[in-house]
């Protein structure tokens, strides 16, 4: 049992970072496309809107959390489940844990964006031109992270409402 849980945080934590990897890949495609283009629109958006995107997200998602885990109780009481009460109970709070852990996701996300929009307006002004696609790169992957989010908080809620 304890080697189950074990293999389940491993393959979570891989998952993260295949995400991660996957969104900065993603990022500098977007960055380059951007610099191909000779747009900077995109990039001007995020630097001043990114935060509020984000933590407007947070909002979403955990409002959608938050009827996904509502659901499942109301399922778990429509199949009387309360025969088996630990069960039960146990399982809600591995969803709570679970749902936590992702809201906790996100705040770290925010941080990190705030830190590389702080970091890119000292570069900008500093006219440091070699660091600006590194951190255009991870303030897109920051965008791209966040809705890979999005689209699997949307996917569990449409799951549950079927």
């Amino acid at each position: 049992m304890k080697i189950n849980s074990v293999n389940k945080e491993i393959f979570i934590k891989n998952n993260i970072v295949v995400s991660i990897i996957i969104s900065i890949g993603f990022g500098y495609l977007l960055t380059r496309s951007l610099l191909f283009l000779n747009t900077d629109f995109v990039i001007n958006f995020l630097n001043n809107n990114l935060t509020f995107i984000l933590v407007s997200l947070i909002i979403i998602n955990s409002s959608a959390l938050i009827i996904i885990l509502y659901k499942i109780k109301e399922l778990l009481d429509k199949h009387d489940v309360k025969s088996n009460v630990y069960q039960t109970t146990k399982s809600m709070m591995h969803s709570i844990d679970k749902q936590m852990k992702l809201i906790n996701e996100q705040i770290v996300l925010v941080l990190i964006a705030v830190t590389f929009i702080i970091v890119f307006d000292f570069i900008s002004a500093k006219q440091y031109q070699e660091y600006i696609i590194i951190f255009n790169t991870f303030m897109l992957s920051c965008f791209v992270y966040e809705m890979k989010v999005l689209y699997n908080t949307v996917k569990s809620v449409i799951v549950v409402m079927e």
